[in-house]
C-alpha cells in the first residue's frame, strides 16, 4: 500500500513538474521564425537544433540554415586551404617525431607559390587541391632522413599521403603499377 501511494505521490509530482516548467521544453506545440530565411516553421526536430542558450531552448536559425552555413563554410577559397595548410604544419611542429628537424612555419605567400608550382593539385595523382584533402607531406620521409625544410615539403591530397606513408616516391609508384597490373589494369572512379 505504501509503494502504491509513493507512486502516485510521485506520479502527481512529475505530473505537476511538468505542468509547471512545459515552457522550458523547446519542442512545445508552437511556431517559431527562422532569424535568417524568415520563414516561420513548426516547432519540431525536424526543423530546429536545440540551443540551451537561447531563450527558448532552440537554435535562432533553422536546421536548413544551418546545414547551408555549414556547406558555405567549406568553401574552396584561398583563405581556407591557407588557414588549413597552416593548422597543418602546427600539428606537425608539436609532433615528437618532427621535432628538431627544422622550422615548420613558413608564410602563406610561400605556401602559394608552392601551390601554383604544383598547379594547386596534388604533386603525385594531380587531384586539385581544397581545404578538405590537403595534406603536407616530405619529399625525403622523415624515416629516412628527411628535414622540415620548406624545399622538403610538398601538398599532397590526404588519400594519396595516407596510402603514402614512409615511402619514396618511385617505391610508391611501383607499389601502384603492381596493384593496378593484378587488377587487370583498369579501375573505375568513384
Amino acid at each position: 500500500m505504501k509503494d502504491q501511494n509513493r507512486a502516485q505521490v510521485s506520479r502527481h509530482f512529475r505530473e505537476r513538474y511538468k505542468e509547471k516548467n512545459k515552457h522550458l521544453d523547446p519542442f512545445v506545440d508552437g511556431v517559431k521564425t527562422c532569424h535568417h530565411c524568415k520563414m516561420t516553421k513548426k516547432k519540431t526536430r525536424e526543423n530546429w537544433n536545440k540551443d540551451s542558450g537561447s531563450y527558448d531552448g532552440l537554435d535562432g536559425r533553422c536546421r536548413d540554415c544551418n546545414i547551408k552555413r555549414k556547406r558555405k563554410r567549406r568553401t574552396n577559397s584561398k583563405k581556407s586551404i591557407f588557414k588549413r595548410i597552416q593548422w597543418l604544419s602546427k600539428q606537425l611542429k608539436n609532433h615528437k617525431r618532427y621535432r628538431g628537424l627544422g622550422e615548420l612555419s613558413y608564410s602563406d605567400d610561400q605556401w602559394e607559390e608552392k601551390l601554383n608550382r604544383q598547379g594547386w593539385r596534388c604533386a603525385l595523382s594531380g587531384v586539385v587541391l581544397k581545404a578538405e584533402n590537403v595534406s603536407i607531406d616530405h619529399l625525403i620521409p622523415v624515416s629516412k632522413g628527411g628535414t622540415n625544410d620548406f624545399d622538403n615539403l610538398r601538398l599532397l591530397d590526404v588519400g594519396v599521403n595516407l596510402a603514402l606513408r614512409h615511402l619514396s616516391d618511385s617505391e610508391f609508384i611501383l607499389m601502384c603499377n603492381k596493384v593496378t597490373k593484378f587488377n587487370g589494369g583498369s579501375f573505375e572512379e568513384t
